[in-house]
């Protein structure tokens, strides 16, 4: 089986959350990432740089 990694810690996912574009992060690595916004208010995913003004969203409530 394998198992979706997290592309801030490059570890295995703890505490899975999603965000707008789709990509999976840790909650904890997310959180931290997005502790300072851009100027603008938007947040940009570490992995495509898509914007977003949406917070993260639990990774259960996708399927």
């Amino acid at each position: 089986v394998r198992r979706e990694g997290c592309a801030v810690c490059q570890q295995v996912l703890r505490d899975p959350v999603s965000i707008t574009c789709g990509h999976r992060f840790c909650r904890q690595c997310i959180t931290r990432y997005w502790e300072k916004p851009a100027p603008s208010g938007d947040y940009d995913c570490p992995q495509c740089r898509k914007r977003s003004r949406t917070l993260p969203r639990e990774a259960s409530e996708l399927c």
